[in-house]
């Protein structure tokens, strides 16, 4: 209704003003100098027109900029060539150890795969959430007394970290020594070590952290891992711990390597078949794609505004003619 509206008013209305103040059309076919002067107002108009559609116009190149430096900001990880398998529990009645011990096989079996570089998990999404929260408390060698804080818990297995391309800011990632039971170490995100660790004016690597629950006591931070950075998700504190600690089903499995994604995707879902029937694959993602899907919004917005303009600056040149 409001378009109608505005093609009448500002559509027709002039039209009926300009043929009345040229008394019709023979007028309009005769020599321009003979003609009165456009009136002022629609002077006005018109050059307020063209001012905007200076300013849409501007918008658009600074939006597409801006489009541009996000494609090309630090996410905290490479996205290129890593494919993410996401692994649920086929039924409620397998036993947590034995989870564990499946995707330990699968990692394996994945990472003799052709083509595959390395190979890794880690519960809940492969980036970022989907992981359970948990308490947990920090305290250091010099008896200082602990703070109760909330983050998120991630549970490790393989090569997560270096498939991921996620950098170690300061110590070093898990490793398979640190898969064993007892007071496995933990590697905690940058988030976490500078709300509660006060990195990096101290070094991350003074403090323990008691796991709300855990019975294995105080565990050691072995590493400061590089943040993931999505577009329009801010990092949470998350800490990193061996998947032997607290088994679960829900995993994803991320995998470096070249060739056809999906033609990696459904290998591994061959070898899931055959070697965990109590495990299925609930999603596959193509990383490069899953970032790019994340810019949509951006990307939309971008392309409606350049539109837009490209309208505007049409509309004035015809009115400027």
């Amino acid at each position: 209704v409001l378009a109608l509206a505005a093609v009448l008013l500002f559509g027709g209305a002039p039209s009926v003003l300009a043929t009345r103040s040229a008394r019709g059309v023979p007028s309009l076919r005769a020599p321009a100098g003979s003609l009165r002067g456009r009136p002022t107002w629609a002077s006005g108009l018109l050059s307020a027109q063209v001012a905007l559609a200076t300013t849409l116009t501007a918008g658009a190149v600074i939006g597409a900029r801006a489009l541009s430096d996000l494609r090309e900001a630090d996410l905290g990880f490479e996205p290129r060539g890593v494919l993410s398998v996401e692994l649920a529990a086929a039924g409620p009645d397998v036993p947590r150890p034995a989870n564990a011990e499946m995707t330990a096989a699968f990692l394996a079996r994945v990472r003799a795969m052709p083509g595959v570089s390395s190979a890794g998990a880690v519960s809940g999404s492969a980036l970022s959430g989907g992981a359970a929260g948990t308490l947990f408390r920090v305290g250091y060698e010099s008896g200082e007394a602990t703070t109760r804080r909330s983050a998120t818990l991630r549970l490790v297995q393989g090569a997560y970290f270096y498939t991921l391309g996620r950098e170690i800011e300061e110590g070093r990632a898990l490793r398979a020594g640190d898969q064993g039971e007892g007071a496995a170490p933990v590697v905690v995100n940058e988030s976490f070590a500078r709300a509660y660790l006060g990195y990096p004016r101290r070094s991350a690597l003074e403090a323990r952290i008691a796991i709300t629950g855990d019975r294995s006591g105080w565990r050691e931070v072995v590493g400061v891992v590089e943040d993931v950075r999505m577009p329009g998700v801010p990092p949470e504190p998350e800490v990193f711990t061996a998947h032997s600690v607290r088994p679960v089903a829900g995993m994803a499995v991320v995998i470096s390597g070249e060739g056809d994604p999906d033609v990696l995707a459904s290998s591994a879902r061959g070898i899931l078949a055959g070697l965990a029937p109590d495990l299925a694959v609930r999603s596959v993602e193509h990383l490069p794609e899953l970032v790019e899907g994340m810019h949509a919004p951006e990307r939309f917005v971008a392309g409606l505004l350049a539109a837009f303009a490209g309208i505007s600056l049409t509309l004035s040149a015809i009115g400027l003619y």
